[in-house]
């Protein structure tokens, strides 16, 4: 087995390790009730490594594909916010926001991995201060942190890593969080826009079906701040994260 093979097993192996650790974390406990069938959140947490091998196997020094083994750990963490442990749900909350930002760094970046433009940086930049800092200071000040994933409202598990509790100033910096986050994708889908606006006819054909998957994302995020999270939502989210994903593949 060639050392390419080698590091295509090894990362197909690391993505169905952590998938296989939800499973189980999830059926050995009494867990929160998802809102995403299982089997879905086990393929979102395998296909960036799936990638990551095949972009391996085409070149010897890919950045995108370790942004795609940071994104699929960062989406495992997030997807552990549905097992009812507050040792596990605070935290997954917490290192879950890293998945948002990688995914804009990944659409952005895509297909060299390089941040090539400086509004691209800046948008990156934005929605990783969104997505880290302004997230933390709301899960600081708030005893109960639903999500798309698992909107538990009242019966979340305990925020272990509340601070102090401050549930207006919670529910004002949660509304700027959500708010700015929308902007984020809506910027990245105007530059892969502007991108695909400039590219040549060769690599209009590899942009092309981000730029879909890109709109289907910003469609479902406007449309989760005005309904929150109900089925329709849910299923378009995590359609147009499986479809960013196959773009790439395409690509």
């Amino acid at each position: 087995m060639s050392s390419v093979q080698r590091q295509r097993v090894g990362l197909l192996a690391v993505g169905a390790a952590l998938a296989a650790t939800r499973i189980a974390l999830t059926q050995s406990s009494v867990h929160v009730r998802g809102n995403l069938p299982g089997w879905a959140v086990s393929i979102a947490i395998c296909l960036p490594f799936v990638l990551a091998g095949e972009l391996r196997a085409r070149f010897a020094d890919r950045i995108l594909a370790r942004l795609l083994v940071a994104f699929g750990i960062a989406y495992f963490f997030r997807s552990l916010a549905t097992i009812n442990s507050s040792f596990l749900y605070a935290p997954a909350r917490a290192l879950g926001s890293f998945e948002d930002v990688l995914l804009i760094w990944l659409v952005l970046a895509f297909p060299s991995g390089r941040l090539q433009r400086p509004w691209g940086r800046a948008i990156v930049w934005v929605g990783a201060l969104n997505g880290i800092v302004l997230w933390w200071a709301v899960i600081a000040v708030s005893s109960t942190i639903p999500n798309v994933l698992t909107p538990c409202r009242d019966g979340c598990p305990q925020n272990d890593l509340q601070i102090v509790s401050a549930p207006q100033l919670a529910s004002v910096l949660n509304a700027v969080y959500r708010g700015i986050g929308a902007a984020v994708s809506l910027a990245a889908m105007l530059y892969l826009l502007g991108r695909l606006y400039r590219a040549t006819r060769l690599m209009r054909r590899v942009i092309a079906p981000l730029v879909i998957a890109m709109g289907m994302r910003s469609l479902a995020v406007i449309a989760y701040l005005r309904s929150g999270s109900t089925a329709p939502v849910r299923d378009a989210l995590t359609a147009s994260h499986l479809a960013i994903l196959a773009s790439i593949l395409l690509g």
